[in-house]
């Protein structure tokens, strides 16, 4: 059952977030809305109703010597008739003249001076420790890449709750802007009123 959900969760990211990076969140930094959308949504999987509640694409800079840019998204899913949410994703997507994300799928992150590792591990994923997954697409002139980690919630409550954080994978390393977080503990308040 646990892997199944997994596969579903893993399912619903490649559904929503397909070419994410060419639809960078295009609000203005002086807008006084937030610059980010989270948006729900019901659908069936092997006839069970599901809830998904997703933060859209959000522009961010993770930035090396190509200057290229991704984005951030962030999704929970949950069976509708049981509302418990035991897993949320955190994903980076990029299109970039070259392939910049570890095959191996492994990120850092640095919270307040704390760091904890999610790597790619599927027995991790059953045992709510976290477990990480890329994909990368090359094709002539670029490559389109993603990595998403699936979060246990409780991890997923600090990295939003967190002042400062440090993404860290393969050569990348930057930092999540305040409104990356703002966005990030929007969606952890709509964990809680899910009943978790």
């Amino acid at each position: 059952m646990r892997l199944r959900f997994i596969l579903a969760l893993i399912g619903f990211i490649a559904a929503g977030c397909s070419g994410a990076a060419q639809r960078p969140d295009s609000q203005s930094a002086n807008s006084t809305q937030p610059n980010y959308q989270i948006v729900a949504r019901n659908e069936f999987r092997d006839g069970t109703e599901m809830t998904v509640v997703a933060l859209n694409p959000i522009e961010i800079a993770m930035q090396d010597h190509s200057g290229a840019t991704g984005d951030m998204t962030s999704m929970f899913a949950y069976e509708t008739a049981k509302r418990v949410v035991s897993a949320v994703t955190i994903s980076f997507h990029s299109e970039s003249p070259k392939c910049r994300f570890p095959q191996q799928a492994e990120a850092t992150f640095f919270l307040d001076g704390e760091q904890f590792r999610i790597r790619e591990n599927n027995e991790a994923a059953s045992k709510e420790q976290g477990a990480a997954y890329s994909f990368s697409e090359p094709y002539s002139g670029g490559c389109k890449e993603s990595l998403t980690m699936i979060v246990p919630v409780a991890r997923f409550r600090q990295i939003s709750s967190a002042q400062k954080v440090i993404v860290q994978f393969g050569d990348l390393k930057f930092d999540l802007r305040q409104s990356h977080l703002m966005a990030l503990r929007d969606l952890a308040v709509r964990i809680g009123t899910v009943g978790n």
